[in-house]
């Protein structure tokens, strides 16, 4: 069990489709921070995720299709297309609790980023074949 709090804090990075912002983060309860970083209101927080490059992760609210209007879509990510918001974590260093922080900066994720409300996302999966 890790006794120093600063020993499980990990660097993440923030999407948030609803007010479009992207941002540097500091989680400072590890692994534990993503259920809480993903949630929406009512604190629905079962999340999922998926291969990004440079070895990051990213993690989405796995029913955000039904709890969120607002979408982002991250070429290289998945399926593409997500609902509500994402945290970008860096790999996970061998058997610990601890993460390097993402290789991916915010610049590369708001360059990269497409936001969609849920009538543009509906088009857009169309156009994917989700």
């Amino acid at each position: 069990m890790l006794e120093n709090r600063k020993d499980i804090s990990m660097k993440a990075i923030h999407i948030n489709p609803i007010d479009r912002s992207v941002s540097a983060v500091e989680c400072p309860d590890g692994f534990r921070s993503i259920g809480r970083a993903v949630s929406d209101s009512d604190g629905h927080d079962t999340f999922c995720l998926a291969g990004y490059h440079k070895g990051d992760t990213v993690y989405v609210n796995d029913e955000g299709l039904f709890l969120f209007e607002d979408f982002f879509e991250l070429p290289g990510c998945g399926q593409g297309l997500f609902a509500g918001p994402a945290l970008i974590v860096g790999a996970e260093i061998g058997d610990t609790d601890k993460t390097r922080p993402p290789k991916t900066t915010v610049k590369e994720v708001t360059s990269k980023i497409k936001w969609h409300d849920r009538f543009s996302a509906r088009i857009r999966a169309h156009d994917l074949g989700i």
